[in-house]
């Protein structure tokens, strides 16, 4: 079952040396942020790579969404890619464009969410469509017995004094 939140298309600069693993990144990309695009009902057409002569333009998001675009390269070497947690962040970044338009305090706050959100999805390896199935199921508890937790030490303490009991044999009592 795709979502309809999904990119519509997905494509890196055709002209560019290494354009397969350019695609493969801006895919994995799509993968990350999708339980973030179907949870916010953003709808973003196309995610597309550009390299801008401007080297610190890092992305750019046309019309809300028709365009989101980030730069994979960085200027001085095109042969080679940004980290992909910075080409993330980016795209993170340009999909704050959705929802505020100008840098201001309101950006910035939605920008720590998504990142935030991001994160989450990360530490429980979720992403892509599994990702949207699961994004917001809980933590979970152990199954069985009482969900009240003890802390570490007084749990070892506790066993500490049954060792004790049964190195006496006095276990039965």
């Amino acid at each position: 079952m795709a979502t309809s939140f999904a990119f519509a298309e997905v494509k890196a600069l055709v002209l560019r040396r290494q354009r397969e693993q350019a695609q493969q990144l801006l895919e994995r990309l799509a993968a990350a942020v999708l339980p973030i695009l179907t949870r916010r009902r953003f709808r973003v057409r196309r995610l597309l790579e550009f390299f801008p002569t401007d080297g610190a333009l890092l992305g750019m998001n046309v019309n809300r969404g028709a365009k989101i675009y980030v730069r994979l390269r960085p200027k001085r070497t095109p042969e080679s890619f940004y980290p992909y947690e910075a080409l993330l962040e980016t795209l993170l970044h340009e999909l704050t464009h959705m929802v505020h338009g100008p840098h201001n305090q309101a950006f910035y706050q939605y920008l720590d969410e998504l990142k935030q959100e991001m994160e989450s999805l990360m530490v429980r390896g979720l992403e892509g469509q599994e990702a949207v199935k699961f994004a917001d199921a809980g933590a979970g508890q152990r199954l069985g017995g009482d969900s009240a937790r003890v802390p570490i030490c007084v749990a070892a303490v506790l066993a500490a004094k049954r060792r004790e009991q049964v190195s006496r044999g006095s276990c039965l009592e």
